[in-house]
């Protein structure tokens, strides 16, 4: 079909309403059928009779027979053809075009749920159906056709086309419009406050180096002259050294700079209590940002924050427990999914001692994030709280060895105690807050000559 034929969402509500009228006259015996003259109208075909499914005026074993006869009349179109040729039953079939029909009438996700109760009788069928879907081992998941909208309840199923999809429709003369669904892992680098960073000489050159590589014009002739010397094409950097170093936050201000999207990771959700289903989460994961990267202005960042749990060294399986194994599945599949990833990957840790050796390769940067100098410091405790002169700010960093972290603790402290008393915190008061956060080790309470 020519490109001047391709049947938009607006043009596609005559089909639809069309459709009802036949419906509404189902019971004259005498309607003589439409004749199905293109792919919109074999799709109001199969439509139709889950109309009639769900407002009983067919039984389901009535449907189930008249579905598989319309299918099979239905394969001289290319497009569904093609759907039974990669191993869709009629029934895949039928919730595939039930999503694509309410899509183009309109909607964003479609709650397939009713429909689902309609075609499968039983309740095990059911269930299996959702849950196949819900873990990607459907063929309508398999095949990138329609993703799963995440649910709160068990039994809920929300699906939505995906562009693989839309990209075929089009082929076949239909236009899809699809509006990117931005999910609770995303993060919009408009909404990352700005924050000024100090690093030490070691860091600040990587990162500088990191900062340079993700502005977009750079990026895409990287990719691009990698791409051409059959190199990977990944940008994959791991951020590791002690808590409250800055890494999660170096993070977010490169995503800030370069004005591109996170996609975050947390570890423990890929944690399940269900034996088997964390390998398939991993997976998930990778195939829903390589989904989300194609309705993406520049290429999105993915981020697993504080990835000790996935990063470290593989069990030995001599002996091992059920969830060791599990662990092991889960680290292969990571390391086979960073192998063939295309996109941006941060990964920060903090026990690099513990990385696997296998994980160092997939990395092309592997930055290592000291406690800041005191130097350092003393620029972050000035920079942190502005009525401190250079001579208390040196003194607060030469006395106590604190992360960034640990200084931005304080610095909330006095804030609360600003709040509270009504002036600023004086230098006595904050070598105290210093010393309230020095809970382990050495607490550094000398005397500084007062």
């Amino acid at each position: 079909m020519e490109s001047s034929e391709i049947i938009t969402n607006k043009e596609f509500i005559a089909h639809h309403e069309v459709a009802n009228a036949i419906l509404k006259h189902e019971e004259c015996p005498k309607i003589q059928k439409k004749k199905i003259n293109n792919l919109i109208d074999a799709f109001g075909e199969i439509y139709t009779l889950i109309e009639k499914l769900e407002n009983d005026h067919l039984s389901r074993a009535e449907f189930r027979r008249t579905l598989t006869r319309s299918i099979n009349e239905l394969t001289r179109f290319d497009f569904i053809k093609n759907m039974k040729t990669i191993g869709l039953n009629d029934y895949e079939i039928a919730v595939l075009v039930y999503v694509i029909w309410n899509v183009l009438s309109g909607s964003n996700g479609v709650d397939v749920e009713r429909l689902i109760k309609e075609i499968y009788g039983a309740p095990s069928e059911r269930m299996n159906f959702i849950q196949d879907l819900k873990q990607g081992d459907n063929d309508l998941t398999k095949h990138e056709l329609l993703e799963v909208v995440p649910s709160r309840f068990l039994n809920d199923i929300e699906l939505l086309p995906t562009h693989g999809l839309a990209s075929k429709l089009k082929d076949n003369g239909i236009k899809m419009e699809i509006h990117k669904t931005k999910r609770s892992n995303i993060i919009e680098p408009s909404s990352i406050g700005e924050k000024n960073l100090f690093y030490n000489p070691s860091e600040s050159n990587q990162i500088s180096s990191v900062r340079s590589m993700m502005e977009d014009e750079n990026y895409l002739a990287l990719m691009e002259r990698l791409g051409s010397k059959n190199l990977p094409t990944s940008m994959n950097i791991l951020l590791y050294g002690a808590p409250g170093t800055g890494k999660t936050e170096s993070v977010f201000q490169l995503a800030r700079m370069s004005g591109r999207e996170i996609m975050k990771v947390e570890i423990s959700q890929t944690k399940s209590m269900w034996f088997g289903e964390s390998e398939k989460i991993i997976k998930k994961v990778f195939t829903d940002y390589a989904e989300y990267s194609k309705s993406s202005d520049k290429t999105p960042i993915l981020f697993f924050n504080e990835a000790d749990a996935i990063l470290g060294n593989r069990s030995e399986l001599t002996g091992s427990s059920a969830a060791r194994q599990t662990e092991n599945t889960i680290q292969n599949i990571l390391l086979e999914e960073l192998e063939n990833f295309k996109g941006i990957f941060f990964a920060t840790t903090n026990f690099a001692n513990n990385l696997d050796k296998a994980f160092e390769r997939r990395f092309l940067f592997k930055v290592e994030f000291n406690k800041p100098s005191i130097e350092s410091r003393t620029m972050i405790w000035m920079n942190k709280l502005s009525f401190l002169n250079e001579n208390d700010a040196h003194i607060l960093a030469q006395q106590f060895d604190l992360s960034g972290g640990q200084i931005e603790n304080i610095v909330r402290k006095s804030e609360i105690d600003f709040i509270l008393n009504g002036e600023e915190v004086p230098l006595d008061k904050l070598i105290v807050f210093c010393q309230e956060e020095c809970i382990t080790g050495s607490r550094n309470r000398q005397s500084i000559g007062f």
